[in-house]
């Protein structure tokens, strides 16, 4: 199955707002294909390591920096649009970040479950800006889509995903936009404007905010992947990593 990808964001005021309330969120765009280094190019998930993960400070990177067409091999790995696995801590993957992280912390997502209910071919990796990103393709390096997770401050996710709404409502001028209840997810509320979608989940101490492209997931199966995300168990702070793959609990 082959995604088409959407049209570029028309408005400025709209994308500043979009990266306020979504991180590094952009829509997808179909990328060279590069040969990926230290990484298998499908799916299979590693066996977990033995050995204790290094520790992690998230540092916001500079800014975005988009790689030449024809990237010398020091441009090739972190932040050059190709998977690697050699840091020993993720399968990392940004095609726009200058110093890519993996991400500090885990959310319930796991890349196995979302490849399979949204007929993704490759996990290509995952990434930090803000937002912990998650990124997915074809083996052939077309149809490249993600998914964002963070936690929101406070314990309720009725009101974080209130407050959402009075942010999209005031910077867009949208008086009538309200995220609603989630079919099949008790407790979760979900919103869409311009093929951006964003979803607030309960289960664990802190709301999750989940964005992602119309592109990323059918509207029928994204429900289904929520449920999954809403569901898994929260992990033990500072509980190691076990596995280069974002794997729920």
């Amino acid at each position: 199955m082959r995604l088409l990808a959407p049209a570029p964001f028309a408005a400025a005021s709209l994308t500043l707002v979009l990266a306020m309330v979504c991180g590094s969120c952009r829509a997808p765009k179909p990328a060279p294909d590069r040969t990926a280094r230290g990484a298998p190019s499908a799916l299979a998930v590693p066996e977990p390591s033995d050995e204790e993960s290094a520790p992690y400070r998230p540092v916001p990177p500079p800014g975005w920096e988009t790689p030449s067409d024809t990237p010398s091999e020091q441009e090739l790995g972190r932040g050059s649009g190709s998977t690697d696995e050699t840091n020993g801590t993720c399968r990392l993957y940004a095609p726009r970040l200058p110093n890519p992280q993996c991400c500090p912390r885990e959310y319930g997502f796991d890349a196995v479950v979302a490849a399979q209910l949204c007929g993704h071919e490759v996990f290509l990796g995952e990434s930090m800006h803000f937002t912990c990103g998650y990124h997915f393709g074809n083996v052939d390096g077309t149809n490249r889509v993600w998914f964002r997770t963070s936690s929101v401050a406070g314990p309720e996710v009725a009101k974080a995903a209130a407050d959402h709404d009075l942010v999209i409502r005031k910077k867009l001028r949208i008086p009538d936009f309200k995220s609603v209840p989630i079919p099949g997810v008790p407790g979760a509320f979900w919103s869409r404007n311009d093929g951006f979608n964003w979803a607030f989940l309960p289960g664990w101490s802190f709301p999750r905010r989940v964005s992602w492209h119309d592109t990323s997931c059918s509207r029928e199966n994204m429900p289904k992947l929520l449920k999954a995300i809403a569901d898994a168990t929260q992990p033990e702070d500072n509980r190691r990593r076990r596995r280069l793959l974002p794997t729920a609990q």
